[in-house]
């Protein structure tokens, strides 16, 4: 008997603290996305709200940490330096590079399209990398992984 009235009292806690954390939404803390126009990833929908991949990653990790989302439109070229200015709090989705690195904290894992692909005019079997040791590899200097091996 006591411990159903204690799993009673621990459920009625626990609704009302549910009740009174959406109550006050408003005093959440607020974190500053940059996002720009990069469909799939972040788009405009037709209401004008932002919506794709990366939107629902930032969704679901204030949704976790109990944070709302103030979206500003960025251009990827300003995103650091607006960073830096404090007028962001986060971006998401934006690549690696050397210069960038000093100024940016990146996770381990990337989320985005891989825009790789090695040509070759030997018949190797797809994923035959092995069989490129010793080759000569051109890269193309806009494709980021340009910076990045370089």
């Amino acid at each position: 008997m006591k411990r159903i009235g204690l799993l009673v009292i621990g459920l009625t806690l626990l609704l009302l603290g549910n009740q009174s954390s959406s109550c006050a939404q408003s005093n959440r803390p607020v974190v500053t996305v940059g996002y720009y126009d990069y469909e799939p990833y972040f788009q405009l929908d037709s209401k004008g709200n932002v919506s794709g991949i990366y939107h629902d990653i930032i969704q679901l990790i204030a949704k976790d940490l109990g944070f709302s989302i103030d979206y500003q439109m960025i251009s990827v070229n300003d995103a650091v330096e607006r960073l830096k200015n404090n007028e962001l709090d986060l971006i998401i989705g934006l690549h690696f590079t050397k210069d960038r690195q000093n100024n940016l904290i990146y996770s381990d894992t990337s989320i985005g399209p891989e825009e790789v692909a090695i040509y070759t005019t030997a018949k190797l079997g797809y994923g035959d990398i092995e069989s490129l040791n010793g080759a000569k590899i051109a890269l193309i200097l806009e494709i980021v992984y340009f910076v990045i091996l370089v």
